[in-house]
Parts: C-alpha cells; structure tokens; sequence
C-alpha cells in the first residue's frame, strides 16, 4: 500500500515532501519573487526622481507638453504601486515636504509681476493631519533686492480615500496678513510612501513632493 501509513484503525494519506535540495529552491524563488515585487516601487521613485532632478521643479518643461507628458507616464506608473490606499487617513503625510516638480505655472511663479521672483527650492508644505491644517510656503524676492516669505494658511477637510478638500485661510506676505474669502479646492494623494508624495489638484496640476 504504498502511499499510505498505518496509524492505529485509521489510514492517512503521506505527505510527500520534496527533497532539501529542491525545498531550498523553492524558498528561495519565494523570497526572489518576493523581493522583487517589494523593490519595484523603489526602482520606479528613483527613475521618476532622476527624470524631474533636471526640470527646475517643472518650468524647464512648463510649456512643452510632449516633455510633461513623458513625466506623467512616469507618475502613472508609481501610482499604480502604491501601497497605502486610504493615503488621506495615512500618518505618513504629517510633516514638512519640499516641491520637487510640478505642472502648476501659477506655484512656480510663471505669472508674477517682473519685481517679484520665487526663491528655487524653497516651495514647502507642511501638513498636520490631527489638526485638519497645512501652510504653504515659499521665499520670495522683490525686484532682486530682498527677501521675504509668502505663507498660505490652510484647512483640510479629509474625504477618504484620498482626496482633502482644502480651504485657504489667509496669506502672509511679510509683516502683512490678508485673509481669503474665496479659496476653496482640493487634493488628491495619489501616492504616498516614508519619503515621497504625489499630490492631484482641482485645477489639474500633479505635485512630486519629498519629505524634508
């Protein structure tokens, strides 16, 4: 009766196991798989990252559309791998994030007056998910001479999965506070990880942003 053993009344069906050889190899293969479906996020980042580092947060491609285009196929990409679906609930967001690139010509200061001129790599937001609050910020410089900060103040609404309906407060410029009365939108976080968040506005615009 090969194939089974007798233990007591009751037959029972023995279970092959393979060789030690062949477990090895299978565990390995395991942990290969394994490993490779784990790093593909971070091999994608660091493509997206490489292609952006150039760009000037974005105003070198500003207005060529082909160039944009090609960076967001590059975004899509690292989207579909996200790990943390409700993003908007996620802890990560907390904290302070430099803008690394974006499509919006009005945060990379496309529309200024001529006097005024942002500061590159100064554009940060700082988020605070248990109060509901954030801050844009950005050095600005006035007609090259000196420096000052313009700050955002914002309220966030959350609406899971991944969209925070945003409300902006006031502006300071300086010593000057100027409240909003029309300034509502929204985002989106599309992706979102320890170090790196993508972010969709209202208005259509994507932000690649990195944890300060």
């Amino acid at each position: 009766m090969s194939g089974f053993v007798f233990s007591g009344n009751i037959f029972s069906k023995k279970q092959r196991l393979p060789c030690a050889p062949l477990a090895r190899g299978l565990q390995r293969g395991k942990r290969s798989v394994t490993s490779l479906v784990s790093s593909k996020p971070t091999l994608v980042k660091q493509q997206l990252l490489e292609a952006v580092a150039s760009l000037d947060e974005g105003r070198a491609i500003i207005d060529d559309k082909d160039a944009q285009e090609r960076v967001e196929d590059q975004i899509r990409e690292l989207e579909a791998l996200n790990q943390f679906p409700e993003t908007i609930s996620s802890e990560l967001l907390d904290g302070s994030w430099n803008l690394k690139y974006t499509t919006s010509k009005v945060i990379l200061g496309k529309n200024l007056p001529g006097v005024f001129q942002y500061v590159r790599g100064s554009n940060r937001q700082i988020l605070n998910t248990k109060d509901l609050t954030g801050v844009n910020k950005v050095k600005t410089k006035f007609a090259g001479l000196f420096e000052f900060e313009y700050i955002i103040q914002l309220s966030l609404t959350a609406r899971p999965p991944q969209r925070a309906l945003v409300k902006f407060e006031n502006v300071k410029l300086g010593p000057f506070t100027f409240n909003l009365i029309f300034g509502v939108g929204y985002i989106d976080v599309t992706y979102i990880d320890d170090d790196l968040r993508i972010t969709r506005g209202s208005e259509g615009n994507v932000f690649i942003l990195v944890r300060e």
